[in-house]
């Protein structure tokens, strides 16, 4: 049997891929990511996002999702010297908010959904965190729920739960108006920050200070999380947080799964 056609046909693949791969361009500090979008009848938001790469980029992106009332300028300036050498790209949401319950009605899923499309498109990414501060760590939770880009590979939220709307009934939620049942990508690394004396959200659940919002209890938040990456287990309880050495007022809750990637860790304070 003669093997040289196959042969030539995998050595031909292999270097167009390269062709492609070499035709890319660089994502840059001046590139231009903003992306518009519209809803309803007359509503349009262009969603300007800052951009910064270090000399030595590494490949990996972290989107950086502002809390309520800030700006990607200001996501960029707060996290620059904390993720000195992954590239950082900070949108900033409509009318400096993002959507989750009541802030608006502006499409945010699915201008994240187009961001992280985008990014793909660059010679120099290999994978993307997204990573949301507040009302922005709530955006990223929705992330985990509704995206389901290969690309993600891990996403932080810090100050905030899954919200009722986004799981019931056993089933994740997502859609404008959580009307549509979701199952999460797996083999994603995810990680919850929460305070326990929160007044906003409250880490055993319930109503906040968030309008029209009740939250999952944080442990509840990752346990459900982890289950969707593959965890089969007990949930933690409170008094199962490992203790962190240099802070003691700092716990953290891990599930681990047998995936690559998978891992799901809640940390309070």
């Amino acid at each position: 049997t003669d093997v040289r056609p196959p042969l030539l046909a995998v050595s031909l693949a292999r270097r167009a891929s390269l062709v492609r791969q070499s035709s890319k361009k660089s994502l840059t500090s001046s590139t231009d990511l903003d992306i518009t979008k519209s809803w309803g009848r007359n509503n349009k938001h262009t969603y300007e996002t800052a951009v910064r790469v270090p000399s030595k980029p590494d490949g990996d992106v972290t989107i950086l999702l502002h809390g309520n009332g800030g700006n990607g300028q200001g996501m960029v300036r707060q996290f620059q010297s904390l993720l000195p050498d992954d590239i950082l790209v900070a949108p900033t949401g409509y009318q400096n908010a993002w959507n989750i319950i009541e802030e608006h009605d502006a499409p945010d899923i699915s201008f994240l959904s187009e961001l992280v499309d985008k990014l793909g498109t660059y010679a120099n990414v290999d994978s993307v965190r997204i990573l949301g501060v507040s009302n922005g760590g709530a955006l990223t939770l929705r992330a985990a729920v509704e995206l389901d880009q290969k690309v993600i590979k891990s996403l932080v939220s810090i100050v905030s739960s899954l919200n009722t709307d986004a799981y019931h009934d056993g089933s994740f939620w997502g859609g404008n108006d959580y009307e549509q049942r979701e199952k999460p990508a797996k083999k994603r690394d995810i990680l919850l920050v929460q305070n326990t004396n929160d007044p906003l959200i409250p880490y055993e659940g319930g109503r906040g200070k968030i309008p029209g919002t009740v939250f999952l209890p944080a442990l509840e938040s990752a346990f459900v999380l982890a289950e969707s990456q593959g965890f089969r287990g007990e949930a933690l309880g409170f008094d199962d947080g490992k203790q962190d050495a240099q802070s003691p007022n700092v716990y953290t809750y891990t599930y681990s799964t047998n995936n690559k990637g998978g891992r799901v860790e809640h940390v309070r304070r």
